[in-house]
């Protein structure tokens, strides 16, 4: 092990959006529509007293509130046109939405704040609104199709209905009493009014009958929104003259318009963040395991080359122990490779620590460690034996990189209760206060190399089945590291015959 290690900084993943307190966890269609009722019901009503009281300044408040729904649909049109971008907008209506809102924020809601006393000007205004109207509807309309035209997606479809408004303002006024329907109760104005609140309540409708929250919530806005400009007309109100309480609805509608797209967004945004921890858990998982395979092939590697120099010369029992080692190396590769995250749980018994080790230390001095064994027989744990021997080949191959040549001495004994099994080198050692440090994830040496996995993995393994690993403080009498495992200890299960 090394003197000098250095901490690999990662990304923490932010903890996931709690709900908000004031809203029920269970809040679903109805509570939409009864809090939709209740809240377009208390605008109402307190514009009206308002009102009527002559609390409220007409003019100027008609202006802050066309103001205010105007920059909630600014907002909403940004929401809109960035959700797609985050999580992908096939069969959404955020496009759509977003061109329709783009024109109503830009064309009329200054159209309908605007007076004169010119006919030419009013009738070019009346013009303007009836065209923008339509195209509003008509993007709106789009959002219901299966598969929309394509340029009524966003900015296209956002400039071709300024386009379109633009023609119609030129060509409108030049079309005798157009002004004069579109100024109160005339068919025309009705027409454009009853086709926004037949498409509101269609994109309620199939929100509602798919459990499209998002499509329910826009439609319950649009409604509101459609209902302020259909009073305002039933009423006899010209489109420029103040109206708060048809004001006040209208911004209420764009409100929720934009509610409901920032709650979508931050949905989507959950989403993409659980896919992307997602991906980071299984890259995490993918490192680990090839750090654990890279370890097992180097004891494999060695052990081949030993058969292959030296088969000949090495005894019939020596040959079963590094066979019977080989054969416990390739069953753990194989678990490896079929592994999907999770381990297969130990024997229900326990088993034996001291084969488990021998095997290990057979293997690490087939590669030329000087590595010495000693262990009480008998010894059993409860971790399972894929872990022990992970967790002791990081120990034994972090000896051969930080301390290579070094002597290594691997003891196991029974202390306290527990099975306590040292790894301890006779290399350069660990820095004063280190101990701690380089059990966390990506600790390790640049000039040693390493990916900083092995002991942070270790430790994790063992805290699982009940385990721990430590590196004990540097001795300065003594050179080198120790590392220190214990495991729960248990005894071994009585057969059948001793039992009767």
């Amino acid at each position: 092990m090394t003197a000098g290690h250095q901490t690999s900084a990662r990304r923490e993943h932010r903890a996931p959006r709690r709900p908000l307190p004031w809203v029920p966890s269970r809040w679903g269609p109805t509570g939409d529509l009864v809090a939709t009722a209740a809240a377009a019901g208390a605008t109402a009503l307190l514009v009206a007293a308002g009102s009527a009281g002559r609390l409220l300044p007409l003019r100027q408040t008609h202006l802050l509130l066309v103001l205010a729904a105007a920059g909630a649909g600014a907002a909403a049109v940004g929401i809109a046109a960035l959700t797609p971008r985050l999580a992908g907008g096939i069969g959404r209506p955020h496009p759509y939405v977003a061109a329709a809102l783009l024109l109503h924020s830009l064309v009329l809601m200054p159209a309908s704040v605007v007076d004169t006393s010119s006919d030419q000007a009013l009738r070019w205004l009346a013009a303007t609104r009836f065209t923008a109207s339509g195209c509003f509807v008509l993007l709106l309309a789009a959002a219901l199709l299966p598969h929309p035209p394509r340029w009524t997606r966003g900015l296209r479809g956002a400039l071709a209905a300024v386009a379109l408004t633009a023609a119609g303002g030129l060509l409108g006024p030049s079309l005798g009493g157009l002004h004069t329907a579109l100024g109160g109760h005339r068919p025309a104005a009705l027409v454009v009014i009853t086709g926004w609140l037949a498409v509101a309540l269609g994109h309620l409708r199939t929100g509602l009958r798919r459990r499209d929250r998002l499509r329910s919530r826009l439609g319950l806005g649009l409604t509101v929104a459609a209902v302020a400009q259909l009073g305002r007309v039933l009423a006899g109100h010209p489109a420029w003259a103040p109206d708060l309480t048809s004001a006040a609805l209208r911004l209420l509608g764009l409100s929720i318009v934009l509610a409901a797209l920032i709650a979508d967004f931050l949905h989507q945004a959950d989403q993409v963040e659980g896919r992307l921890q997602a991906s980071d858990h299984r890259a995490r998982q993918a490192a680990e395991r090839d750090h654990e395979m890279r370890n097992v092939l180097a004891g494999l590697s060695g052990a081949a080359y030993l058969l292959r120099a030296t088969g000949s010369r090495l005894d019939p029992g020596e040959q079963a122990e590094l066979g019977a080692a080989v054969q416990a190396e390739l069953e753990r590769l194989r678990e490896l490779l079929a592994r999907d995250g999770d381990r297969p749980p130990g024997a229900p018994g326990g088993h034996e620590v001291e084969p488990v080790l021998r095997r290990l230390v057979m293997l690490r001095r087939t590669v030329g460690a000087d590595v010495e064994l000693t262990a009480d027989p008998g010894l059993r744990t409860t971790v399972p034996a894929s872990v022990v021997a992970q967790t002791a080949t990081n120990l034994l191959a972090n000896c051969e990189r930080h301390a290579p040549g070094a002597r290594v001495r691997v003891t196991a004994r029974l202390r306290d209760g527990r099975v306590r099994v040292e790894v301890a080198d006779e290399g350069p050692g660990l820095a004063p206060g280190a101990e701690q440090q380089v059990l966390g994830r990506g600790v390790h040496d640049s000039g040693a190399g390493g990916s900083g996995l092995g002991l942070y993995v270790s430790a994790r393994l063992l805290a699982e089945h009940g385990g721990t690993v430590r590196l004990l403080p540097r001795d300065p009498l003594l050179p080198g590291c120790t590392a220190v495992l214990e495991l729960p200890a248990t005894e071994a299960p009585r057969s059948h015959a001793s039992a009767a």
